[in-house]
């Protein structure tokens, strides 16, 4: 994990010198476009940074449906991950079962063969990638250590689709994890179990 890690604070370093260095040059349809690339490409190397297990949060109600599922551990899945229905060996349940971006799940007959993982649940950046991905373009000097930092703000936290369908995106959410639960996540009647 450090060493992933670190070889991740390394790419995120290189990647925002290009982008500050882009920054500076004149405003043609070319750097627009650079400059979006680069944007994806540093947000998409933050989310491979692997956190602390404290930093990783689980809902109630993520947990309890899980409960009825599986006994696999939960946070071992993530996004495209198959889950087997391990507990509905020979049943089956009705669960809303979601497409992409769809607000609206399709009530789903669930057997032990299972589903993809994102179907049904999401993994939320509590403090968004967005934000952290903004404080290091603000950043004077960049240094691994400084990024590590901020790095190291992001908490992840499994939910259900219903439930991500709820809080919306970053309105209200900020650096400080626990504000964003408390200002988010409690309006929302999501409470954590982790």
């Amino acid at each position: 994990m450090k060493a992933k890690n670190s070889a991740i604070i390394k790419s995120i370093l290189c990647l925002l010198k290009a982008y500050k260095t882009e920054m500076g040059l004149p405003e043609t349809d070319l750097r627009q476009s650079t400059l979006k690339s680069l944007t994806y490409l540093i947000s998409q190397t933050i989310r491979h940074y692997v956190l602390p297990k404290s930093h990783y949060h689980l809902s109630q109600a993520a947990y309890e449906r899980w409960e009825e599922l599986s006994d696999e551990d939960i946070m071992q899945k993530h996004f495209q991950d198959h889950v087997f229905c391990d507990k509905l060996e020979g049943t089956s349940r009705q669960y809303p079962l979601f497409v992409g971006a769809s607000k609206k799940g399709i009530l789903t007959e669930i057997t032990e063969e299972g589903f993809s993982f994102r179907q049904m649940f999401h993994e939320d950046h509590i403090v968004p990638v967005s934000m952290i991905f903004e404080q290091m373009i603000l950043m004077d000097k960049m240094d691994a250590e400084k990024v590590s930092a901020l790095l190291n703000k992001m908490h992840i936290c499994t939910i259900l689709k219903e439930e991500n369908n709820r809080i919306g995106r970053t309105r209200d959410r900020c650096l400080d994890y626990r504000k964003t639960i408390n200002k988010v996540y409690t309006p929302a009647g999501i409470t954590l179990v982790l």
